[in-house]
């Protein structure tokens, strides 16, 4: 028999495209693996709040990024509930490629980019390694002359028609004289692969 009424209000959040400045930075220890491999809103978020009266609960850091991307993960789950863990995880990763929305992006701070939910749904195709990383990571070595390594992938397509990858690099700061070489540089995977 009660009447609620809501209104809406605007929260002013300025540090909504930065890296929070005490996350962590990659590689990760030991292997020298990519970490994170995405990002996701978590600097300052607005949210319900147990004890706050009438107000949010403003968080940051990994309590708001983790549910975001778990979140998009259940969706993806939902909507492909046949896709392994790794094909979920490679489709948030390759969907998660709009570094734009990062101020000062940096691939060591913030990994592919920010978590794109609806992307990772829509998308039909990811591309997965062996090793279950779902990234190229070359390891740590301690520059004591010249070295080479090489990385394969595999590039999966649930979807009902060829899908065509044009493949290419692009650096994200200093690449201290290494080179890469990417062949083939187009691709076509087939239905079902």
């Amino acid at each position: 028999g009660s009447t609620v009424t809501l209104t809406n209000t605007t929260v002013p959040n300025t540090g909504f495209g930065s890296v929070a400045s005490f996350s962590s930075g990659g590689p990760r220890d030991q292997d020298s693996a990519l970490k994170p491999e995405v990002a996701a809103p978590g600097v300052s978020v607005a949210s319900a709040g147990m004890g706050t009266g009438a107000g949010p609960s403003v968080m940051s850091g990994t309590s708001m990024a983790t549910p975001m991307t778990s979140g998009s993960a259940a969706l993806v789950i939902e909507a492909h509930p046949d896709w392994s863990p790794s094909q979920v995880k490679a489709a948030l990763i390759d969907t998660s490629n709009d570094t734009t929305k990062i101020d000062g992006y940096n691939v060591r701070l913030a990994g592919a980019g920010v978590v794109q939910a609806d992307q990772a749904v829509a998308t039909l195709a990811m591309a997965t390694t062996a090793d279950g990383l779902d990234t190229l990571s070359y390891g740590y070595d301690p520059a004591g002359g010249a070295w080479a390594a090489a990385k394969s992938f595999t590039l999966h397509n649930t979807g009902s028609s060829d899908v065509t990858y044009d493949l290419s690099q692009e650096a994200n700061g200093s690449q201290w004289g290494s080179t890469l070489a990417i062949s083939p540089t187009s691709v076509t995977v087939q239905i079902g692969r």
